[in-house]
């Protein structure tokens, strides 16, 4: 049924514009948003995008971001299952580390496809088969008889949280008004940190000799609550239009949105949206030559028309994600979580007041990631990365000279320094818990989503999230290991505080602010930070003669000049 039927069926009078994206496998080409002056360097900020909240938007938001409840609810689930699993098949220190990194190792081989899928076959489409996969999975760890079992079932649910991660941020980025796409979009992180309370919960619920079954169980209820929820609502509309997919793709408008009238959805359609799917779709601008006459101008082109052998324009932008991903794993809040009841135990916590700390962690990170959906558009995403990143470095400090003095307090009897170094652990991972979550919680996907082009998005989220898995199935290797091999259990602290630091640099010198901005402005902003200068990467002049009777260098073109001072 086209829109124009649905409108005629409710009474409407129907009008159908001209659309954009009719008879074309692609959104036109960047050319028009140029040589109309009014739109000439779009920027999000100044886009009269539709905005309010529906009932259809916060549904979508909702269901979408169950997923992220899974996740989370699967990582507290570890951890507080952990300790019943090790006992229930005799597993050693290896094993033990293993069936925490085959979650991760389940995410390469998820994120290897999931990429594709959700570029291919759609968002929507992609979340629903992952809640197939959650349903399996959850099942394989309940019945499970043995550790193969185990490491099967870890695997498969680690293949629908990668394949999953692509989707649901591709989805969320690109349903969400401008105005609040960052908390929106950070909703995702505040489910993880839901769902991990509500792990930790679970341990004082359920029963301590088999309740890691039931545990694992709930993964499967949750997933069928999502697909039942996922299967009545919209696909993303930018993915239906670069697909020529157009009256999808406005019946998609229609529903988010929840147009009454066929007048203002082909309105909306023809203009805001147009010029939203001309910023997503360009992402950047490589320059060419073309010879006009005697002269040779320099221009700028789509990315389909790209000179070989110049600069790949997504590299930026590629190294970015990559540092985001890598340094959200090996700065340590993924050991804290997985192992926090062995960490407070060895802090010298009993196993109660453990469990109890953990679910401190989990109420924490929780009331952070709530406060971050409030406040993220009004701070500015590079802002919060950076007091997120001091936050953390302060709190593995703590940490140190928590486990240091632990190994000063074992050898005595003094009770004010057990506690002493059990209070600067709590609050030690408290800092960490709450710095990750106003930083690289919500920041590295959301960022990441900002950064590339509808057109290849859902493929960067998954080479991103298999980066992610490859690095998250070797981080729990570094915790155990590391504090077995140097005989001393603020080891690995000390190597996650360096990490942290070099981060912080990093983040300085090289990631510009991505608020309201679309793909083609993040592009010029990072250009312009002092990292990418310094490695000359984005201030190369081209410069080029004129004619051979006069050796006249025409205007050199830049990648930073505004987009229509170098055009015809």
């Amino acid at each position: 049924m086209t829109t124009s039927e649905i409108f005629n069926q409710k009474g409407k009078k129907a009008k159908i514009l001209p659309t954009p994206c009719t008879g074309s496998s692609r959104v036109p080409p960047v050319k028009i948003i140029i040589e109309n002056r009014r739109m000439s360097g779009f920027s999000f900020e100044t886009a009269n995008e539709k905005p309010g909240l529906t009932k259809t938007l916060l549904r979508a938001t909702f269901f979408s971001s169950v997923g992220g409840l899974l996740f989370g609810y699967d990582l507290g689930v570890i951890s507080g299952a952990l300790p019943q699993i090790v006992a229930a098949f005799n597993l050693n220190e290896s094993e033990e580390e293993s069936v925490v990194s085959f979650l991760y190792i389940g995410g390469i081989f998820g994120a290897t496809l999931g990429g594709y899928i959700c570029d291919f076959y759609g968002r929507k489409l992609a979340i629903l088969f992952t809640d197939i996969l959650f349903v399996w999975g959850g099942l394989i760890l309940y019945f499970s008889q043995s550790y193969a079992a185990i490491l099967c079932g870890r695997l498969v649910v680690g293949v629908a949280v990668a394949v999953q991660a692509c989707a649901k941020y591709s989805y969320l980025s690109e349903i969400s008004p401008l105005q609040v796409r960052g908390s929106i979009v950070s909703v995702n992180e505040a489910c993880i940190t839901l769902g991990f309370l509500l792990a930790c919960a679970s341990v004082f619920i359920l029963d301590p000799l088999a309740g890691w079954r039931y545990m694992f169980i709930v993964l499967s209820v949750v997933a069928v609550i999502q697909f039942l929820g996922m299967v009545f609502l919209p696909e993303s509309p930018i993915w239906l239009a670069t697909q020529n997919k157009v009256e999808e793709a406005k019946n998609s408008l229609r529903r988010i949105n929840e147009f009454t009238s066929l007048d203002d959805l082909n309105h909306y359609y023809n203009t805001d949206f147009h010029y939203i799917l001309e910023a997503e779709a360009s992402g950047y601008f490589t320059p060419i030559k073309q010879n006009i006459g005697d002269s040779t101008r320099i221009t700028e082109s789509h990315p389909e028309k790209a000179e070989s052998g110049t600069w790949k324009p997504l590299f930026r932008q590629s190294i970015i994600a990559a540092y985001l991903i890598v340094i959200q794993q090996f700065c340590g809040h993924s050991n804290l979580l997985n192992f926090s009841t062995i960490i407070f135990e060895s802090a010298g916590m009993g196993q109660q007041s453990s469990l109890v700390s953990a679910m401190l962690l989990g109420t924490v990170k929780f009331m952070v990631s709530i406060l971050i959906i409030w406040k993220i558009e009004a701070v500015g995403r590079r802002l919060l990365l950076l007091l997120g990143i001091v936050l953390m470095e302060l709190s593995l400090l703590c940490l140190i000279l928590a486990f240091q003095g632990q190994n000063i307090a074992s050898s005595t009897t003094d009770t004010s320094l057990v506690k002493s170094v059990a209070l600067f652990a709590v609050i030690g991972a408290i800092g960490m818990v709450a710095g990750y979550a106003a930083s690289f919680g919500p920041l590295t996907w959301l960022i990441a989503s900002e950064m590339f082009p509808s057109n290849i998005r859902g493929r960067a989220l998954g080479a991103s999230t298999v980066l992610n898995n490859i690095c998250a199935s070797l981080v729990p290797y570094t915790f155990l290991s590391v504090s077995t091999y140097f005989g001393n259990e603020a080891a690995p602290f000390v190597m996650y505080a360096l990490i942290t630091l070099f981060a912080l640099v990093f983040a300085v010198a090289a990631i510009p602010d991505t608020s309201f901005k679309s793909p083609t402005d993040i592009h010029k902003d990072i250009q312009q930070m002092p990292f990418w200068t310094f490695l000359d990467v984005t201030n190369q002049q081209i410069c080029l003669e004129n004619s051979a009777q006069n050796s006249k260098v025409l205007p050199i073109y830049t990648e930073k000049n505004d987009l229509e001072t170098s055009l015809i």
